[in-house]
């Protein structure tokens, strides 16, 4: 049972990052640049793990693609960026390897 609670926990933060991710990178965006959608995948790497963090940049990616406009460029960017975030303190156990 402590094994399906967690799963649910992860979801749910997993889900809440995508809808963070997807309402502020608007707000903050500078033009060719989202500073808060790193900032999102760095702590979803950290709070998740590198396949969730994985997940969630995949899904907010094609989020943005398919209602901003972003080109798929950004795809490419989010996710190896997310993924190793979370490699790098998975396996690093600090804060500092990720950023």
């Amino acid at each position: 049972m402590r094994n399906h609670q967690l799963q649910v926990h992860k979801l749910t933060i997993l889900s809440m990052m995508i809808a963070l991710d997807v309402v502020l990178t608007p707000i903050f965006r500078i033009e060719g640049m989202a500073p808060m959608s790193s900032v999102v995948n760095i702590l979803a790497g950290i709070l998740m793990g590198p396949v969730y963090a994985l997940v969630m940049a995949t899904a907010t990616a094609f989020i943005r693609m398919s209602t901003q406009g972003i080109p798929p460029l950004a795809l490419t960017g989010a996710t190896f960026g997310a993924l190793l975030a979370g490699l790098f303190y998975k396996y690093g156990r600090k804060f500092h390897y990720s950023a």
